[in-house]
């Protein structure tokens, strides 16, 4: 079925759509997952910077997913 995630170079086609936002998806589980399992030690001696550095890493994260699904540079 051409809504099936692939590449191709047909005009139009919703594959390449689909497999950007697939892919897209893929990395931001990944960002989410890094937050929810930090390990407590990981920043129990400068919480609020360890945060803040999570928070900047999370959102370079979301917004590159982003570009990728809208067909934008990675």
């Amino acid at each position: 079925a051409c809504t099936a995630p692939h590449d191709c170079n047909v005009p139009g086609c919703p594959g390449p759509v689909n497999k950007r936002r697939i892919e897209a998806f893929e990395e931001m589980l990944a960002a989410l997952t890094k937050i929810a399992t930090a390990p407590e030690g990981a920043y129990s001696r400068d919480k609020e910077q360890y945060l803040k550095n999570v928070i900047a890493w999370c959102q370079e994260t979301a917004e590159a997913a982003i570009a990728k699904a809208q067909g934008g540079a990675a």
